[in-house]
Parts: structure tokens; C-alpha cells; sequence
């Protein structure tokens, strides 16, 4: 013999317990939507942070390699200086020895005439 209050009972226990399961279900649903919805959010934060970043690094590199030219320009530059600050000593050094030379010929030759000079003087004296 089957009851069929218990039956009904029975069915609408099970009812409320769909019903209860759905419920949860759809709650569920709700938290892990609103889940995904904030970690693309965060993806897209992170994305955009990535991509200021390249462009940042893209400008810095840039920038160095600009300033890499500059210091190899100015190294050239350098060495060039040197090389004609070089010429020029080099170019002073062999003048001085130039006209040390030419001051030690005229200083000779100032004796020599200083000598001849003393002994016309005395040659003069010596006939008056």
C-alpha cells in the first residue's frame, strides 16, 4: 500500500531541495562571474601597465643609444684635441730649440765682436 500523503511529501521535500540547490547554484554562478569580471579587470590593468612599461623602456633605450652616439662623438673630438695639442707642443718644442740655437749663435757672435772691440780698443790706446 503506498501512502500518498508521504508521496507528496516526499516530492515537494525534493521540490525545495531543487529549488534550494538552484538557489546556491545560482549564487554560486553569481560570486564566480563576479570573480572572473574583477581578474579581467586586473588582466587589463596589468596589460596596460605592461604596455607603459615597453613604451617607457622603448623611449629609455632609445635615449641611450642617442647619448651613446654623443659620447662617442665626443671621445673623437677628444682624441683630435689631443692629437693637435701634440702637433702644437711638438711644433713649440722644435722652435725653441730653433731659436736656442740661433740666441746661442748670436750670443757667440756678441763675444766674438766683443773680443774684436776690446782689441781695436787696445790697439788704439796702445798707438796713441
Amino acid at each position: 500500500v503506498v501512502d500518498k500523503n508521504a508521496i507528496i511529501t516526499t516530492f515537494e521535500r525534493s521540490m525545495q531541495l531543487d529549488q534550494s540547490d538552484s538557489k546556491s547554484d545560482k549564487q554560486a554562478l553569481e560570486d564566480e562571474k563576479s570573480r572572473v569580471e574583477a581578474l579581467e579587470e586586473q588582466v587589463q590593468t596589468l596589460s596596460q601597465t605592461s604596455q607603459a612599461a615597453l613604451e617607457n623602456l622603448d623611449k629609455m633605450s632609445s635615449h641611450a643609444r642617442k647619448l651613446a652616439k654623443e659620447v662617442i662623438n665626443m671621445r673623437k673630438s677628444l682624441i683630435n684635441h689631443n692629437a693637435t695639442m701634440d702637433a702644437l707642443v711638438k711644433e713649440h718644442e722644435r722652435t725653441a730649440e730653433s731659436q736656442g740655437a740661433e740666441l746661442a749663435r748670436a750670443v757667440a757672435a756678441h763675444q766674438d765682436l766683443r773680443r774684436e772691440m776690446e782689441a781695436a780698443k787696445e790697439e788704439m790706446e796702445a798707438k796713441l
